[in-house]
């Protein structure tokens, strides 16, 4: 479709015409598309009722919603998305707190709608969520559909080609199927099995309701669920860009909440018992084993599986016949989601053979592969070969690197290019985000949300390398400062200071680099305490083990396992050996523990405490039992099993968090008091930003606009017409304008002028000013960044719309601040 072929509206048009959807028909002998622009909602019938989470903070809410009436009136009170009348605002003048109140209330409504749920504490925009909400509403819309090749509109055609689709594409085929009377299973024991099927108590359900218990108690002793609890809404979710038709939607089944309940006790039980009965190559979704461990392993996962066929494999596993039934009933409707990979070898016997267990497989499993989506990788094998075998298969032909899990295999870690789909993902979601909708409060909030969603799962694998990290500190800068992808605006600040911890005088943006050292360091734990899983021993195979731990492998080492290895030895960055030097060995029998250079003795190894004697030892790599052997331990105590211990916090081991924190710890820093009033648990975001770089000296005022060649020498005075030069410590103190602020302030609190020479020393005077009292300086602190933020707007209301307000009416705005909220 050309560029041309579509509508230009503006935001405000959109906001007015929520509903509008825009439509392109087919060309014909035109060079363009007709257009069809409707904005008429179409009346699909009644809607499931959803919980809007505001709701709760209704008083007297509680479980009225059983009622119908009042069900509907909430229904209705949840689809309203207009603002408050003129009538309704006067009314509700004079009640300050009940203004607040709704208030809150509708923008929690439109931030669920919206679907923000990275906003959760950013900014509260309501023309920001408008916007958000609407273009959702446009993108699942569904105005026509082709089916057959014949293309339907209106409510009705569409909803029937729906129902008729997905019903025939959820019905059981019944066909005889393969028993499976002679495989073999992992069993449960005679306690596991029971422990299935004990009777539900409160602390599983964690919810004191009188509905829920006679549900539940219903629902064990007959193993039946009344129809409403099980039955699921289909909600369609697009595959693709303007989808034509229903192979183009991914159906997603929603349930309801009290399903969702007895699904979660009866999941927390299995999983309890889930490894007795689970191979050990499933790697996910199995307590102690992690899914990263796939990338280094062949592993299973789960499609729509036939019922009969998983009641067979329960009960091969001994489970309970009342288990059993409990599971059937919960997922008779519903299904699960299988992927079957396999190791293809040479011989074209083992294609065939590999082809008839698949053909086999799905015959007693009712699990369809899909071929179209598989494909076969070789490695060391003849192009030719490899292509018989994928035709065999009815599958594509794989090249490395290609992705399993999500992350590339078989790259180069070390070129950029390895790293490009990461980049991209990184690019197209912050494109989705419009800088301009939002203030510094809610771009961090964005900031912290990418960088603990999106590249987190790469870099728990891949050491990624500095232009990597570049890259997406670069892309995180632009986005930060109000920029796009291909413009930059000021970076009044470096990065690595808005990358400190807030303790530490930043704002608590991850640091990337030291961020995936601390996930890769999980791995060098987890060599020293889970040996028995299969990742463990695919490396042992490959590596070999010398003195209980894995060999470095030389040249033969993956470019990731020499990664892994450098942070173990030493390497790493950082300083070196941060990891071998916060690890503890206790020792078994001393054949696995390094005498000289494992910190076994007193957590400092003996190579460091007695540098002379390691000098002159000529086998520097003897373990602790040969020593003892040699006669050096003779009346010493007995050796301690073997255990690794993670200096920082023992009881609990090793984790992210706390290596990062450690990772990111410093010495030198000393932080200014004003510092600590920078952040307040009922101060917006923003508010906390922008006193932050008011204290650093960092806002665009004037005269820092002037020093950095962004504005001529002879417009740097003072928005207020006062004439000085508008630097921060002017606007903000000894401006004739806005300095007089803090002479209402002190007359209205009854405490004494504050008068100090720096931004700093006037916050921390002024906080103290009306007493000692946690809670008083609590208060004069929220005064404190409201008036700050007032100054602030006042100051580029006057330089961007042209608009004075008086010095009452400033005072004015910063009490409403206090007292709304």
């Amino acid at each position: 479709m050309s560029r041309l072929d579509r509508f230009l509206l503006s935001e405000e048009w959109c906001l007015a015409w929520p509903n509008c959807v825009q439509v392109a028909k087919m060309r014909g002998l035109s060079d363009h598309c007709p257009l069809v622009l409707s904005a008429n909602e179409e009346d699909w019938g009644p809607r499931p009722s959803r919980m809007i989470k505001c709701w709760k903070d209704i008083p007297g809410y509680k479980f009225l919603y059983k009622i119908s009436g009042v069900l509907f009136g909430l229904k209705v009170g949840g689809g309203e998305e207009e603002q408050l009348s003129e009538a309704e605002l006067v009314e509700l003048h004079g009640v300050t707190s009940d203004i607040h109140s709704f208030s809150r209330l509708h923008t929690s409504i439109c931030w669920q709608q919206s679907r923000s749920r990275w906003l959760k504490e950013g900014d509260a925009n309501s023309k920001y969520f408008h916007s958000v909400l609407a273009n959702r509403r446009r993108g699942n819309a569904i105005s026509s559909i082709q089916e057959g090749g014949v293309t339907l509109e209106g409510v009705n055609p569409i909803r029937q080609v729906v129902v008729s689709h997905f019903a025939s594409h959820f019905k059981a085929v019944n066909v005889d199927r393969p028993g499976i009377y002679n495989l073999v299973f992992q069993r449960l024991s005679l306690v596991e099995s029971r422990s299935l099927t004990l009777p539900f108590s409160t602390a599983e359900v964690k919810v004191v309701c009188g509905i829920v218990i006679a549900i539940r108690v219903q629902f064990h002793r007959n193993g039946k669920l009344t129809k409403c609890l099980n039955s699921t809404f289909i909600a369609l979710i697009p595959k693709i860009d303007s989808p034509q038709q229903l192979n183009d939607f991914r159906p997603i089944s929603l349930v309801g909440c009290l399903y969702k309940i007895l699904a979660k006790v009866l999941a927390n039980r299995l999983r309890l018992v889930m490894g007795s009965v689970i191979s050990k190559s499933q790697t996910a979704f199995v307590k102690d084993r992690q899914i990263l461990d796939g990338i280094l392993i062949a592993n299973e996962a789960y499609d729509s599986v036939d019922w009969g066929y998983l009641d067979d494999i329960m009960g091969r596993m001994a489970f309970p016949t009342l288990w059993r039934k409990w599971i059937k009933e919960c997922i008779a409707a519903e299904g699960l989601h299988v992927l079957m990979e396999a190791v293809v070898e040479r011989k074209s016997a083992n294609v065939r053979a590999l082809r008839a267990v698949l053909v086999l497989f799905e015959s007693m499993s009712g699990i369809k592969i899909n071929f179209n989506k598989s494909m076969l990788v070789g490695v060391n094998i003849p192009e030719s070969w490899l292509c018989e075998a994928a035709s065999s298969l009815c599958c594509r032909v794989g090249k490395i690197p290609f992705l399993y899990l999500g992350l590339p295999i078989g790259g180069d870690l070390r070129r950029l290019g390895f790293w490009e789909p990461l980049l991209a993902r990184l690019k197209n979601r912050l494109s989705g985000w419009k800088s301009r909708f939002l203030s510094f409060g809610g771009r961090l909030t964005l900031l912290k949300s990418v960088l603990t969603s999106l590249p987190v799962y790469a870099l728990s694998f891949f050491k990624a390398p500095s232009s990597t990290i570049s890259s997406i500190e670069s892309l995180l800068i632009k986005f930060f400062w109000g920029g796009g992808e291909d413009s930059r605006k000021t970076s009044w600040i470096n990065w690595k200071t808005i990358c400190l911890r807030k303790e530490y005088g930043g704002l608590g943006v991850r640091q990337l680099k030291e961020f995936n050292l601390a996930l890769l360091g999980k791995w060098c734990w987890r060599m020293l305490v889970d040996r028995e899983g299969l990742w463990f021993r695919v490396l042992t195979a490959r590596y070999g083990v010398e003195r209980g731990r894995l060999r470095v492998g030389g040249r033969r080492g993956s470019s990731w396992w020499r990664e892994i290895v450098n942070i173990r030895d030493g390497g790493g960055g950082l300083g070196g050996g941060w990891f071998r030097e916060h690890v503890l060995k206790k020792v078994g029998d001393g054949s696995d523990t390094f005498f000289w250079t494992d910190p076994w003795e007193e957590g400092i190894p003996l190579c460091e405490r007695f540098g002379r004697l390691f000098d002159m030892e000529e086998n520097k790599s003897v373990s602790v039992a040969e020593m003892f052997a040699l006669g050096w331990g003779e009346g010493g105590e007995a050796l301690i099993f073997q255990i690794g211990l993670w200096q920082p916090d023992p009881g609990i081991g090793y984790t992210v968090r706390d290596t990062y924190q450690l990772l990111t710890s410093q010495d030198t820093i000393t932080l200014d008091a004003a510092e600590d009033l920078i952040w307040h648990s009922q101060v917006p975001l923003k508010v906390s930003v922008l006193v932050w770089r008011l204290l650093q000296d960092r806002l665009p005022t004037k005269s820092n606009l002037v020093a950095r060649g962004i504005l001529s020498l002879e417009a740097h005075h003072c928005v207020s017409g006062c004439g000085t030069v508008e630097s921060t410590q002017h606007l903000f103190l000894s401006c004739s304008m806005f300095g007089s602020l803090w002479s209402l302030v002190s007359s209205w609190i009854g405490s004494s002028l504050v008068e100090a020479q720096t931004l700093s020393d006037h916050f921390v005077q002024f906080t103290s000013s009306a007493g000692g009292s946690r809670a008083r300086r609590s208060f004069m602190q929220l005064v404190l960044l409201a008036c700050v933020w007032v100054v602030w707007s006042e100051r580029n209301h006057r330089l961007f719309r042209g608009s004075t307000n008086s010095l009452i009416t400033c005072w004015t705005r910063s009490r409403s601040h206090l007292i709304g909220g």
